[in-house]
């Protein structure tokens, strides 16, 4: 409630940190109402993790198509698949404001990662 509230934050670093489904379900709701964030890192390092899974990506996903002041999207390590990875691209054909998307760590085929890199590159066509 309180993300979804705010009107000043800009960024919100929670990498790393154990955000699970059910935090991304909580974030991804807010992103529906937000409109000043502009970076959100939800990547994982080393032996700690978001925790993330298909389930949770399928929730920012959605939020993703809806929100408009979301610049910067770090989803590193997550649970990045062929799946989540046509969700993502889709995603963004809806979406006009991000224009970053970190995906490092992704067990997605080229394929995938590419249709997301051309749709990404088409919002940010968009968005000049």
């Amino acid at each position: 409630e309180g993300l979804a509230e705010n009107q000043s934050l800009t960024f919100l670093g929670l990498g790393s940190n154990d955000v699970g489904n059910e935090g991304s379900a909580v974030i991804a709701g807010a992103l529906g109402k937000n409109s000043t964030l502009r970076e959100l890192d939800l990547s994982s390092e080393g032996r700690r993790s978001t925790r993330i899974s298909a389930t949770g990506i399928q929730a920012l996903c959605q939020a993703l198509r809806g929100n408009r002041s979301l610049q910067d999207l770090d989803l590193s390590r997550n649970d990045i698949n062929n799946t989540t990875a046509e969700a993502i691209a889709a995603a963004l054909i809806e979406n006009q404001g991000l224009t970053s998307l970190t995906l490092h760590g992704t067990d997605a085929d080229l394929d995938h990662v590419q249709a997301i890199q051309e749709q990404l590159a088409a919002t940010v066509g968009h968005a000049g």
